[in-house]
């Protein structure tokens, strides 16, 4: 399943300075659970479609560049501090086990920051950048980024794909 998140962000005024939509999937649930999901009256079917057809875009030996760094273990909370998201799977382990994951994670727009700074370092400016979250990036752990003249992927240590998507 994925969730849709769509927002804006305004200004004092109330004007609308940007806009924002994520998706966040969703795996391992029930028969019974998606059938009541999917009556729900908000289900919008179109978009999910689209986004069940996606898979990473090349086998990772096509890449022709890799750049590995490391989530800092504080990350999750000093990026909470500067963006106000707040969410305690970010921060706290603790929260997170208790959410199923093993550790604490980035939100996403961190891992969009990561991915565009690195890119921007290897290759030069970064004018667009379309990026899809397929699993947590958790802090304190070596990531990979694996890049082409379009393409990119950011996987685990283990090479799970932890997000992908294209850049220009």
């Amino acid at each position: 399943m994925v969730v849709i998140f769509k927002g804006a962000i305004q200004d004092d005024l109330g004007e609308t300075c940007t806009t924002y939509e994520d998706y966040f999937m969703i795996g391992g649930i029930k028969a019974a659970s998606m059938k009541m999901l999917r009556s729900h009256a908000h289900l919008g079917k179109s978009r999910v479609s689209d986004l069940a057809s996606l898979t990473r875009t090349l086998p990772i030996e096509d890449y022709q560049a890799a750049i590995d760094f490391v989530i800092p273990a504080q990350m999750g909370r000093d990026y909470a501090k500067l963006s106000g998201d707040l969410n305690l799977v970010h921060i706290h382990n603790a929260v997170a086990r208790l959410s199923g994951h093993p550790k604490a994670f980035i939100q996403g727009f961190c891992t969009a920051n990561y991915i565009v700074k690195h890119l921007s370092l290897s290759v030069g400016p970064i004018t667009e950048i379309e990026t899809l979250f397929s699993r947590p990036v958790y802090v304190d752990e070596p990531v990979r980024l694996l890049h082409n003249e379009k393409c990119f992927s950011l996987v685990s240590a283990e090479s799970k794909v932890l997000s992908f998507g294209f850049w220009s």
